[in-house]
């Protein structure tokens, strides 16, 4: 178990192209009793096992593309504690990019949202993340169209 767990740790950090130590060198830090051919022969079998699918887009992956493309926009108002409508700012727009995250993190401790679709998951996030911002139109036409118009209310 040990080499599988290092070895999926190696593969890993080289499908995310971040610095590792060779083989040799891993196994001798490690000091677990196996040798160069036997790591590279399970690195292959690992990756057999897998049919070589390694790409996973995650949730994050996803907020972070809304994010990116921008979940707050000019045409957006946000109801005030007195009920007037506001125009939304930067700090608002920190607030509501917190909240996705937040809410991101707690939606993947929870099994249940496993069931769900990365897409789906995140546009419920943001529509919930802008609803506690108090924003008064939950899903604009901005973001129907950053779904490719599938998604006209998740």
């Amino acid at each position: 178990m040990t080499l599988i767990g290092l070895t999926c740790v190696f593969i890993s950090a080289k499908y995310l192209e971040k610095t590792y130590p060779g083989i040799n060198q891993l196994l001798n830090f490690i000091g677990i009793p196996y040798d160069y051919d036997q790591f590279v022969a399970q690195e292959a079998d690992i990756l057999n096992t897998l049919d070589w699918r390694l790409q996973f887009i995650s949730i994050y992956d996803v907020l972070t593309h809304f994010l990116c493309q921008g979940i707050v926009f000019s045409t957006d108002k946000i109801q005030s504690a007195d009920g007037s409508l506001a125009n939304p700012t930067a700090y608002t727009a920190g607030i509501l990019q917190h909240n996705a995250e937040v809410f991101t993190s707690k939606c993947l401790k929870k099994h249940e949202f496993l069931q769900y679709d990365q897409l789906t998951l995140v546009c419920g996030i943001v529509m919930s993340a802008r609803k506690v911002c108090k924003f008064v139109e939950l899903w604009p036409e901005e973001l129907v169209a950053m779904t490719g118009n599938r998604l006209r209310y998740p």
